[in-house]
């Protein structure tokens, strides 16, 4: 169902106004799949890893470029659609609209920011070390999570524009569904071992601040 326009936000300005928001929530996304720090050489890496810790590295490598792509790459096409509603007679912006809406390309006017959107968007603040253990694994979650909303929200491309409705839509958004539902799972089980590793190497240091923070991602939670 088509959401009036005057129950999102005045459209002559809404769709710039969410610009510098997607740029946010492709930025966020960015981040969130890039290693922190350089990859740690063969020899210098650690011979007591599990053998399916291993194996789940190895499926991380390849699992954040295709999450790469799927997170940012709706957003994107989002910002294009936009930024192509604004100019319908130019050529580009004409080949962008055929290609990108599904229907008639008035229903960009409906990409918008909405309440939604802007929860879900405002999901992805890191939390400090000192409440939980591992904040950039629950920082991931969030984003994860926020970014998936994002990319149904009202007001979003892939709602208003009725690309959820297409095959294609549908299979890009189950297989994106499914990677962030692994990962989340992933990461909330690597907690434990990463926790075991960090006893092992670290000793009464990281004893006593396990016990001065005892929650791993969420606080008084888990």
């Amino acid at each position: 169902m088509v959401v009036p326009t005057a129950t999102i936000v005045g459209l002559s300005t809404a769709s710039w106004t969410k610009l510098p928001f997607l740029s946010s929530s492709i930025a966020a996304s960015y981040v969130l799949l890039s290693p922190p720090q350089p990859k740690v050489p063969v020899e210098e890496r650690s011979k007591e890893v599990p053998r399916f810790e291993r194996f789940l590295s190895a499926i991380f490598n390849q699992a954040t470029k295709v999450a790469m792509a799927l997170m940012c790459g709706p957003l994107v096409l989002e910002t294009a659609a936009i930024v192509a509603s604004h100019y319908p007679s130019h050529r580009l912006s004409q080949v962008l609209l055929c290609n990108l809406v599904c229907g008639p390309p008035e229903l960009t006017d409906q990409i918008a920011l909405s309440r939604p959107f802007l929860i879900s968007w405002a999901l992805g603040l890191l939390g400090p070390y000192g409440y939980v253990r591992h904040p950039s694994y629950t920082a991931a979650i969030m984003t994860g999570a926020g970014i998936t909303l994002a990319h149904v929200a009202q007001g979003s491309w892939l709602r208003e524009c009725c690309v959820l409705q297409t095959l294609v839509g549908q299979v890009v958004w189950g297989a994106h569904v499914g990677l962030i539902t692994f990962f989340c799972l992933s990461v909330t089980w690597r907690t434990s071992g990463e926790d075991e590793m960090l006893r092992k190497h670290f000793g009464a240091e990281w004893e006593a601040y396990a016990q001065r923070v005892p929650y791993r991602m969420v606080p008084y939670v888990y």
